[in-house]
Protein backbone atom coordinates (compact mmCIF):
# COMPACT_ATOMS: atom_id res chain seq x y z
CA UNK A 1 0.00 0.00 0.00
CA UNK A 2 1.30 3.60 -0.68
CA UNK A 3 2.22 5.82 1.75
CA UNK A 4 -0.17 8.90 1.28
CA UNK A 5 1.07 12.51 2.02
CA UNK A 6 -1.26 14.82 4.13
CA UNK A 7 -4.24 16.30 2.24
CA UNK A 8 -4.30 19.47 -0.15
CA UNK A 9 -6.46 21.98 1.85
CA UNK A 10 -7.80 24.95 -0.72
CA UNK A 11 -6.56 28.62 0.34
CA UNK A 12 -10.52 29.31 1.54
CA UNK A 13 -9.84 26.16 3.93
CA UNK A 14 -6.70 27.78 5.01
CA UNK A 15 -8.61 31.36 5.60
CA UNK A 16 -11.35 30.01 7.42
CA UNK A 17 -8.76 27.99 10.00
CA UNK A 18 -6.86 31.31 9.72
CA UNK A 19 -9.98 33.25 11.19
CA UNK A 20 -11.13 30.42 13.83
CA UNK A 21 -7.87 31.01 14.97
CA UNK A 22 -7.32 34.61 15.08
CA UNK A 23 -10.79 35.53 16.52
CA UNK A 24 -10.32 32.36 19.38
CA UNK A 25 -7.45 34.44 20.42
CA UNK A 26 -8.51 37.97 20.37
CA UNK A 27 -11.36 37.52 21.87
CA UNK A 28 -9.27 36.13 25.19
CA UNK A 29 -6.76 39.00 25.19
CA UNK A 30 -4.19 36.19 23.91
CA UNK A 31 -0.91 36.82 22.11
CA UNK A 32 0.56 34.26 19.53
CA UNK A 33 2.96 32.91 21.86
CA UNK A 34 0.56 33.20 24.92
CA UNK A 35 -1.81 31.13 22.67
CA UNK A 36 0.81 28.51 21.42
CA UNK A 37 1.83 27.73 25.16
CA UNK A 38 -1.43 27.51 26.18
CA UNK A 39 -1.68 25.00 23.23
CA UNK A 40 1.38 23.39 23.70
CA UNK A 41 2.90 24.92 20.34
CA UNK A 42 4.89 27.34 19.16
CA UNK A 43 4.04 31.11 18.28
CA UNK A 44 5.18 30.53 14.64
CA UNK A 45 2.67 27.71 13.77
CA UNK A 46 0.02 29.63 14.98
CA UNK A 47 1.02 32.72 13.13
CA UNK A 48 1.69 30.30 9.57
CA UNK A 49 -1.69 29.37 10.92
CA UNK A 50 -3.60 33.08 11.36
CA UNK A 51 -2.01 34.38 7.94
CA UNK A 52 -3.60 31.40 6.16
CA UNK A 53 0.31 29.84 5.03
CA UNK A 54 -0.65 26.40 6.90
CA UNK A 55 -3.82 24.49 7.71
CA UNK A 56 -3.47 22.84 11.43
CA UNK A 57 -2.64 19.60 11.94
CA UNK A 58 -4.91 17.05 13.45
CA UNK A 59 -2.57 17.29 16.74
CA UNK A 60 -2.73 20.63 16.29
CA UNK A 61 -7.05 20.85 15.78
CA UNK A 62 -7.18 18.33 19.26
CA UNK A 63 -4.72 20.91 21.19
CA UNK A 64 -6.91 24.02 19.96
CA UNK A 65 -10.10 22.49 21.08
CA UNK A 66 -8.56 21.91 24.66
CA UNK A 67 -7.55 25.63 24.56
CA UNK A 68 -10.99 26.33 23.97
CA UNK A 69 -12.50 23.89 26.31
CA UNK A 70 -10.41 25.25 28.90
CA UNK A 71 -10.79 29.09 28.34
CA UNK A 72 -14.58 29.07 27.74
CA UNK A 73 -16.28 30.67 24.68
CA UNK A 74 -15.72 34.61 24.79
CA UNK A 75 -18.20 36.60 26.52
Amino acid sequence: MAKQGPPNHTQAEKREMAIKFKNFRKAHGLSQLALAKLMGGERTAISQIENSRHYPAYKTLKRFAKAQARLGAPS
